[in-house]
């Protein structure tokens, strides 16, 4: 049994008071467990923390970072100064609803040796988090339901998690810093090799609250020691075969896509993608080993394991469905899709200062067609800057006949398409700015296919090259840059186009530092994004 000298609790914050009260004042009145004390780690420097803690009524200390070091640098900071053998770590964007819990979590971890947390966040605000957690047995210890994670191809999260939950120190003590680990999923991958797991409550006890609100740990960067180099490279040749061989293997499958997308239920089409995507493997299986071994490498699996050939299978699948939605769209019904927009208050907040907001879109399976139509609905007038490639096609014919079909699946949804001329290209970044000077959105496609000046780094060990024209048109210009990541995050379809906050560094008056920051901290996040959801990167084959 507990006694009040076994548990501290513990809480990050980041300048969001209103979400941190509303967390503390809901632990307060559920909570029925003695705690020995309290910690708050306020990562932003306001010393406003010192008058709003004295409101909740125990005695709480405050640790408060000026400058900021991030989540992660903060939870070792607190963590060196902890004596009970127990900690009840929360995050300040929670909502608590029953009491007991602490109690339960007690009776779990005195228990069962392989639980590294106990968490208790409720199911159906995250497909993603269900899918993992609650399509796995129930467990149960004197009387208690839980669950580990249910085992899949893709496995990187379930050993550890910085959501609300009872933790002991020891387990804390044997890492040896959170930071020396780097990233969360890493440390989730550290406790997995250990043979340890997230226990998940099958009675809930939270929620999150802080949809739209996402933080990026300021010190990630910092931890990984990414290099970023930037550099001019030789103008990029037009060079357009009359006729591609992708061309004739589009042409193909067209009338079966058209099918699928005409006829069949959307949730139909991964399953005809994936049947289409075996039958092509004979044809293609030199490009699926490479791509395997990419991501092998990448996840930290075995070299030739199975689960990195299901992955590589799948990212070609993805792109085959997204095929199926754009076609949807041309048709008479549409594409009825399930998108949820999270952050558009990161851009409302940016079009409010009055410089505009240029969206930084990462290169995933269902970013270009699903993130217009979610801007769209959110009624965002967008210009979005593309290249005569972007489409079905890199030919002169695929140009001229299959790419205008692409675009006009997206043109409804955009204010305007800002074609890049090679033979002049800064005639598209003049257009750019100037949509901005009008308070305007521009998007741009992370990627390296235009512009001459790039930002070279790594993601995972292999060299990753973006075109630097999103940072600097943002910090030429004032305007607010904004990563954009969207993910299909879950069995029921949805897709979630996810703006993060903005990225502070383009504001900067030292034009190549400032971009070389926005680089690192974009690849940062989406480096985050790609081991959550590996099967929907397009940058394996890069």
């Amino acid at each position: 049994m507990s006694t009040s000298n076994d548990i501290t609790f513990v809480l990050t914050s980041c300048n969001r008071f209103d979400l941190l009260r509303e967390t503390v004042e809901s632990f307060l009145t559920f909570n029925t467990c003695p705690i020995a004390e309290y910690l708050f780690v306020e990562d932003s420097g306001n010393d406003q923390i010192y008058e709003l803690v004295r409101s909740f009524g125990p005695a709480i200390k405050v640790i408060l970072n000026d400058p900021p070091i991030g989540q992660i640098a903060s939870i070792d900071k607190a963590y060196a100064e902890l004596h009970t053998p127990y900690i009840f770590h929360c995050e300040d964007d929670w909502r608590f609803f029953r009491k007991g819990f602490i109690e339960e979590s007690l009776v779990l971890l005195d228990s069962v040796p392989e639980v590294s947390v106990v968490s208790g966040r409720r199911r159906g605000q995250k497909p993603d988090f269900d899918r993992r957690f609650f399509n796995s047995p129930q467990r149960h210890c004197n009387g208690i339901g839980y669950r580990f994670n249910a085992p899949e191809p893709e496995q990187i999260w379930g050993g550890y998690t910085f959501n609300p939950g009872l933790r002991r120190l020891q387990d804390y003590r044997k890492l040896g810093s959170f930071g020396a680990v780097s990233t969360e999923a890493d440390i989730s991958r550290w406790f997995l090799k250990h043979g340890m797991h997230v226990a998940h409550l099958e009675h809930p006890a939270c929620e999150t609250t802080g949809h739209g609100r996402h933080l990026v740990d300021p010190s990630a960067a910092k931890r990984q020691g990414r290099r970023i180099e930037l550099t001019i490279r030789d103008r990029i040749p037009v060079l357009r075969k009359r006729l591609s061989s992708a061309d004739g293997i589009f042409l193909a499958e067209l009338p079966l896509l058209w099918f699928a997308a005409r006829f069949l239920p959307e949730a139909k089409w991964c399953m005809v993608s994936a049947a289409m995507q075996r039958v092509k493997i004979p044809f293609g299986r030199t490009k699926i080993k490479r791509r395997a071994a990419k991501i092998a490498a990448a996840l930290g699996l075995p070299a030739a394991d199975t689960r990195a050939f299901a992955i590589a299978r799948a990212a070609s699948a993805r792109r085959t469905e997204h095929r199926v939605q754009l076609l949807r769209e041309l048709s008479r019904a549409s594409w009825k899709a399930n998108i949820v927009l999270e952050g558009e208050n990161e851009l409302r907040s940016a079009l409010d200062e009055g410089k505009g907001a240029v969206l930084w879109i990462a290169h995933t399976a269902f970013n270009t067609q699903a993130t217009k139509m979610a801007l769209h609905r959110a009624g965002c007038a967008v210009s979005h800057i593309s290249r005569p490639e972007h489409g079905f096609s890199k030919s002169r014919f695929g140009i001229r006949f299959l790419n205008p079909k692409r675009w006009q699946a997206e043109a409804k949804y955009l204010k305007e398409r800002i074609i890049v001329d090679r033979s002049q290209p800064g005639s598209a970044l003049a257009r750019a700015a100037a949509v901005l000077d009008s308070n305007g959105i521009v998007s741009i496609t992370a990627g390296a296919w235009e512009g001459r000046h790039i930002a070279r780094t790594e993601l995972f060990g292999r060299r990753l090259e973006l075109a630097t024209g999103a940072p600097s048109l943002a910090q030429a210009t004032g305007a607010r840059l904004l990563p954009v990541f969207t993910v299909r995050d879950g069995d029921d379809g949805r897709i979630t186009v996810r703006i993060g906050p903005s990225i502070k560094a383009v504001n900067c008056s030292n034009r190549d530092w400032a971009i070389q920051q926005a680089v690192r901290e974009f690849v940062d996040d989406l480096e985050q994004v790609v081991r959550e959801h590996p099967d929907q990167w397009r940058g394996w084959d890069d």
